[in-house]
């Protein structure tokens, strides 16, 4: 992918306060996750990523519109999910939350009970 064609990815302050409360392990998965989407924010590698339905944000504090689109991927690993925006316009990816895991209850890609 050209230069001009790459995607900048912004954390939100509310990730990163959740993503530091997470464990070393998780940490390098979620990572890997953030760089899969930059590289490819539409679709990351399916290998170790499972791509959700996109959600609808018209009732949240910004609208979508033709050149937004609000996605989640959950890191088959540990069942983490992330959700991020993708502005097309400005090519940049917002990574906008951290959902733990068991919240949406996808029992093929939830971690092993310890």
């Amino acid at each position: 992918m050209p230069a001009e064609e790459s995607y900048q990815l912004v954390e939100q302050r509310r990730y990163s306060e959740a993503l530091a409360q997470q464990k070393g392990k998780e940490v390098k998965a979620i990572r890997a996750a953030e760089a899969a989407i930059a590289a490819h924010p539409h679709k990351p590698d399916p290998d170790s990523y499972k791509m959700l339905p996109s959600t609808d944000s018209i009732n949240g504090p910004e609208p979508l519109h033709l050149l937004v689109a609000v996605r989640r991927v959950q890191i088959k690993v540990n069942g983490f999910i992330v959700k991020y925006t993708v502005r097309e316009s400005g090519r940049q990816v917002f990574l906008e939350d951290l959902d733990l895991p068991f919240q949406y209850r996808i029992s093929s890609f939830q971690p092993e009970a310890e």
